[in-house]
């Protein structure tokens, strides 16, 4: 049947769809709604939290709770379709206004919070310099303003800006969770960020349109002190910093991989493909790591790093 999955008959299996409501069980007959229940929500050792394909989030995923050896706390999809989204975007829904001063085509409109990503229609949109010389898919955040110049009047596209910092974000020190079959995406900073979790597995996903900055670079999956981590068969596209990175981590399988369309607009060190690092305090954090059978891959007009 639509729920029936090959999950330890043991765990507890939560349902979240965007039929909702909150007040529900969160059983497959009567899913949750939010992922703002899911975060709130008492978990154990070997639950399941299933989100149902073809339906959108734009929250953040903040796992609360670890799994154990032998029962991992697993977040992953139900039904059929698309993968499930999580996404840090919001759509624009405002009003656009021809930006007088700037290059033929560029619209301006209200945004509050800063964005450093932005799509239209689930394509790319490039950050410009200056909000007077933007060229065709180009786009600039300046005091609280959105300019883009997408060679029209964007009204009639799909422009989604990222408002949020991460897709997924664990509470610090969170083990033994698994990421299986979800689309995380458009972010301001990366994807998923994992800071001191161990045993974490994070596969079969689509990871999207995630940027980087010099504090928190890695536009993808973005660990830091993820020891005995398992990062594999993901599709990683659009990265605007590393595409996975591993720092001040230890024994992570990294295989299987796509990782595409890696971008220098993030970090101020440029982005890699796959980075393994560590400072001086840390010498050997980065032992142990098997890096198998990834394809890497960059736009031919960009700094080439794998």
């Amino acid at each position: 049947s639509y729920c029936l999955l090959p999950l330890p008959w043991r765990a507890a299996h939560y349902y979240v769809s965007a039929a909702g409501p909150n007040s529900n069980p969160g059983t497959c007959a009567a899913p949750w709604l939010t992922i703002a229940k899911v975060n709130s929500a008492t978990l154990a050792a070997g639950d399941n939290i299933l989100f149902r394909c073809g339906d959108t989030w734009r929250e953040t995923l903040v796992p609360q709770k670890s799994g154990s050896a032998t029962a991992k706390v697993t977040y992953t999809s139900y039904g059929t379709g698309a993968k499930p989204v999580i996404s840090g975007a919001e759509v624009i829904t405002g009003a656009w206004t021809l930006h007088a001063g700037g290059t033929a085509n560029t619209y301006v409109t209200p945004l509050a919070t800063q964005t450093m990503m932005v799509t239209r229609n689930n394509s790319y949109i490039k950050k410009g310099g200056s909000i007077n010389t933007l060229a065709v898919n180009q786009y600039r955040w300046e005091a609280g303003m959105l300019y883009i110049n997408i060679g029209a009047d964007p009204s009639s596209s799909l422009i989604e800006v990222g408002q949020r910092s991460h897709a997924v974000s664990p509470a610090n020190g969170r083990n033994h969770v698994t990421l299986r079959d979800l689309r995380v995406e458009k972010t301001n900073i990366s994807n998923i960020r994992v800071v001191q979790g161990s045993f974490w597995i994070v596969e079969d996903c689509e990871i999207y349109y995630g940027n980087s900055n010099s504090s928190s670079a890695g536009g993808g999956v973005n660990g830091d002190q993820m020891h005995d981590a398992i990062i594999r068969r993901n599709h990683i596209s659009f990265s605007l910093g590393d595409g996975v990175l591993g720092w001040r981590s230890a024994r992570m399988e990294i295989s299987d991989n796509l990782i595409e369309n890696v971008l220098d607009d993030g970090g101020s060190g440029g982005a890699d493909g796959i980075q393994i690092g560590a400072k001086a305090e840390t010498p050997n954090a980065c032992d142990g790591f098997k890096i198998l059978n990834n394809t890497v891959s960059r736009p031919s007009t960009e700094v080439q790093k794998g």
